[in-house]
């Protein structure tokens, strides 16, 4: 038997539920966001040998860019703490999984993105986001195909995010015996951050023994 009631985060900030007329409305936003961004892409030609890198270019995709981001991070967020909470919150794993599923198409036009903006010179006026075109040029160099690079997307929800979803929904359940009381091993890992050096090390192989 766990000890004690667990905490719950207050995510009404974010959204009441998955069913609420803010939520709906925010997934409307995002696919609105996601085609204004595509049209922004084909307009100037990103991804393409003739594309246009003018400042109003840069400027009108960035915008849409940002836009799409603003609108889709908090939906993600309330999803993922939904099921950080409670593991088996089956909505929000199903919310969660079409969120990302959606998303993969944002996924394959990143890498496109990337190579568009590391193609502007370094004497471009950036402004607010120079570092934004000093990375694109790091990552572009380091960059397979771009059809490896969808391929790689797309194995991705299959791949190292189900490894890592996989993980925290069986980690997430695992409770540890510590000090007389059964505790969730997230509790007993924050003891992690302890400045007592007995408790840091009493967690530490609390957890490694129910594990």
């Amino acid at each position: 038997m766990l000890a004690g009631k667990l905490p719950r985060w207050d995510l009404t900030p974010l959204f009441s539920d998955f069913d609420s007329a803010e939520f709906c409305r925010a997934r409307a936003e995002v696919e609105e966001s996601l085609g204004d961004l595509k049209v922004r892409l084909e307009r100037y030609r990103v991804g393409e040998e003739a594309a246009v890198s003018t400042q109003e270019a840069f400027t009108a995709v960035i915008e849409a860019y940002n836009a799409l981001k603003e609108r889709v991070l908090p939906l993600l967020a309330y999803a993922r703490l939904r099921l950080s909470a409670d593991a088996s919150d089956r909505r929000a794993a199903v919310e969660l999984g079409e969120l990302e599923n959606r998303l993969l198409e944002l996924d394959k036009i990143e890498p496109r993105l990337t190579r568009w903006l590391a193609s502007f010179p370094p004497e471009f006026g950036a402004g607010d986001y120079s570092l934004l075109v000093r990375e694109a040029r790091t990552l572009a160099a380091h960059m397979i195909s771009e059809g490896e690079e969808e391929l790689d997307a797309e194995l991705s929800l299959s791949g190292r995010r189900g490894w890592h979803k996989l993980y925290g929904n069986v980690s997430s359940r695992i409770t540890v015996e510590l000090e007389g009381q059964r505790l969730p091993v997230t509790e007993v890992r924050n003891r992690a951050y302890s400045p007592n050096e007995e408790a840091r090390r009493a967690a530490y192989q609390a957890e490694l023994a129910a594990c």
